[in-house]
């Protein structure tokens, strides 16, 4: 079971739209980490006015806009089950991702 779940007091978030950027400051110009996807469910850790700094489940962090003139594009949202599912669902994702790079990586060091 993932440690960061179920306390009770974490505050987490979706994705309403996507791609997002996530990005290093509180800033539109700010430098894009990477991209989360529509659906995404992250940690939030800081809610700073329009902007919310999130915890994906790969363990990134970084800046989210939250909302902008025409929508909301990221939603606070309450941990239940389905939200549980699709947190573990993406930490199973990513770690798949991991160990498959680092066995690409451990190929290619075999090759030279």
């Amino acid at each position: 079971a993932d440690p960061d779940l179920g306390n009770g007091c974490e505050e987490y978030c979706i994705a309403k739209s996507g791609p997002l950027k996530l990005r290093e400051e509180a800033d539109g110009l700010s430098e894009t980490i990477q991209e989360v996807a529509k659906s995404s469910v992250m940690k939030l850790l800081i809610e700073d006015d329009k902007w919310f700094y999130v915890k994906l489940p790969i363990g990134t962090e970084g800046w989210l806009l939250s909302c902008n003139k025409r929508s909301q594009m990221v939603k606070k949202v309450t941990m239940d089950q389905e939200l549980r599912l699709m947190w573990e669902e993406q930490l199973t994702v990513a770690e798949n991702r991991r160990i498959a790079i680092e066995e690409e990586a451990k190929r290619l060091e075999l090759e030279y």
